[in-house]
């Protein structure tokens, strides 16, 4: 199985895995109506606002994948670092932690960075697909601690 040693490697690890959850609920989201645009849109009206960033086709196709995958992986250490703190409901907590990590898309749309904020139902879909993040991240930390705690106990044979 998987041995982690690292609470970085880990926090990335699943902050990609939380990304990937992430995508996928506003995926559905999109697809089911709830809300206009999708996260790829909300990163080029980020990147819209700044004039330092060169903008041709080529940017506009990976661009928003990397800001994404940078927020998603250090969202991923950060929640890592606060739940290794305690092992009590971690799954609960990260699912807090990660609709916490909601208000920054809350913040872009206050500052008029990001206009898809504005029906309270999309707000509300953002702080969900945001939980969704940190109870994916939650998980798949459970998951790797079990697993190596579980190799760590573990005899070998002779």
């Amino acid at each position: 199985m998987i041995k982690v040693r690292s609470k970085l490697i880990l926090g990335i690890i699943s902050g990609l895995f939380g990304e990937l959850a992430i995508m996928s609920s506003n995926y559905l989201f999109v697809k089911f109506g709830l809300v206009k645009h999708s996260l790829h849109s909300m990163s080029l009206q980020v990147l819209n606002c700044k004039k330092r960033v060169l903008r041709n086709t080529k940017n506009d196709i990976w661009l928003p994948h990397v800001i994404s995958t940078f927020f998603c992986t250090t969202g991923g250490i950060l929640i890592t670092c606060l739940l290794s703190f305690s092992k009590r409901s971690c799954i609960l907590k990260g699912f807090f932690i990660g609709t916490l990590g909601g208000i920054i898309p809350y913040l872009f749309s206050r500052f008029k960075v990001v206009k898809d904020m504005k029906t309270s139902l999309s707000k509300m879909m953002c702080f969900l697909s945001h939980g969704f993040f940190g109870l994916t991240v939650a998980m798949v930390i459970k998951f790797l601690e079990e697993t190596n705690c579980g190799n760590n106990h573990q005899s070998p044979e002779k």
